[in-house]
């Protein structure tokens, strides 16, 4: 299937909210005009699907298409649910070049519902990119057939999210290389002690985050995972995110670089809690 597909075998063009709201003629912006006709190559009469990223899918036919604009006749659109499986949130160590990169486009694809950049110890913190990561976000989500985008939250310090004054999520986890148990052991003991009335708990207080998106929430647990950059957390680190509330675990006997971690970690996840599910 090509990059740019759909499974229903239809043109997938990502927009931001607002942009359209229902059945109607849309104007959409120069920036959409040159993508759909240089990069996707559709013309007038062509079909495109036009997600808004929140849960909304239109799909439309190109009226006109031009260096100007691009108009849309849209004919059907439907409400996606809230996705199954976790609430999960990736907060990543910034790691060396376009490691963040990769490590944005290949969770979005799975499935996690936010990322938080982090500068930490080890971290060789660039300028903020944050704007190219929501891009990159947003092509995974056009590529993969989300409904739903990730927030892409700004750069900041570990300590500024390890203080952060809401209750942690239902389960948390950091990466450790000296961790004594794995994920998928921490993970069963994790969800099994907090129960369901701390999932909902959970569920509120993020809710309230300003930086969360709402309207992609799913009605699983809310879950955390902390991915250090090269060379991982630093001891200190480690001992603060812990007495955060993070439980130290490991991904198995292989060491994995960071850009690799991150997508692994969410996999893991989201497979044990259900987010894989069909």
């Amino acid at each position: 299937m090509d990059d740019g597909e759909h499974a229903l075998g239809l043109r997938r063009l990502v927009v931001q909210p607002g942009v359209f709201t229902g059945i109607g003629t849309w104007a959409l912006e120069p920036a959409h005009a040159h993508y759909v006709r240089d990069v996707l190559r559709l013309r007038a009469g062509a079909e495109l699907e036009i997600v808004d990223g929140e849960g909304l899918t239109g799909r439309s036919v190109i009226e006109s298409i031009d260096r100007r604009g691009l108009r849309l006749e849209v004919s059907e659109v439907t409400r996606s649910p809230a996705p199954r499986g976790p609430r999960l949130r990736l907060i990543q160590g910034l790691g060396k070049g376009d490691k963040m990169d990769s490590v944005v486009r290949q969770t979005t694809e799975l499935g996690v519902w936010r990322i938080s950049p982090v500068i930490t110890e080890r971290a060789v913190a660039r300028g903020a990119r944050a704007e190219r990561w929501r891009m990159i976000a947003d092509d995974a989500v056009r590529v993969s057939g989300r409904a739903f985008r990730p927030t892409i939250d700004p750069v900041v310090e570990l300590g500024a999210v390890l203080a952060e004054s809401k209750p942690r999520a239902s389960v948390a986890f950091c990466l450790a290389g000296s961790a004594s148990v794995g994920l998928r052991a921490c993970f069963d003991q994790g969800l099994g002690a907090t129960g369901s009335s701390s999932s909902s708990s959970s569920s509120s207080s993020s809710s309230s985050s300003s930086s969360s998106s709402s309207s992609s929430s799913s009605s699983g647990p809310t879950i955390e995972v902390l991915v250090g950059p090269e060379g991982g957390l630093s001891p200190i680190e480690l001992s603060a995110a812990e007495a955060a509330g993070f439980s130290a675990v490991h991904l198995g006997p292989n060491i994995l670089r960071t850009e690799t971690a991150g997508p692994a970690a969410v996999a893991t996840i989201m497979l044990l809690a259900g987010g894989l599910d069909r």
